[in-house]
């Protein structure tokens, strides 16, 4: 099984996502809307935090970067940021130039770990940090 999400703790503001050897697109898009139905279940207020964790992961489908702006913007509105585990040096540069050709939502928060303790303390500092979820 190339993808494997649930839930980091019991309040259900952390999700984290394993993408585990070769993984596809199709698979992030399955994976994604089934988590659409579980956030679909939590109040408007509610913040998710999403770690992605490709500490596992044999390298990227093709197509990266038109398909992961295309999933940015489809975005769930609860979700309030995205940390990265096992991203080597040159995808986090690549990174750094998608976040500023295709992330228009500035509140936004991407950031990278270096395990899953990391990622756990850095939505801490984030979550203290970022204001609440409005609806519009």
């Amino acid at each position: 099984m190339p993808m494997q999400r649930h839930w980091d703790n019991p309040e259900k503001t952390i999700v984290v996502c394993e993408y585990i050897g070769h993984w596809t697109w199709d698979e992030v898009r399955v994976m994604r809307d089934e988590a659409k139905l579980e956030y679909d279940e939590l109040p408007p207020d509610h913040r998710v935090y999403i770690i992605h964790d490709w500490s596992r992961s044999e390298g990227v489908p093709a197509d990266t970067l038109s398909q992961a702006a295309k999933l940015v913007r489809e975005t769930n509105p609860l979700i309030a940021g995205h940390v990265f585990i096992g991203i080597s040096p040159l995808l986090i540069s690549l990174f750094q130039v998608f976040r500023r050709f295709y992330v228009s939502n500035s509140a936004m928060r991407f950031m990278f770990a270096h395990n899953l303790e990391d990622a756990r303390e850095k939505i801490q500092q984030a979550a203290r940090s970022q204001p609440a979820v409005t609806q519009k």
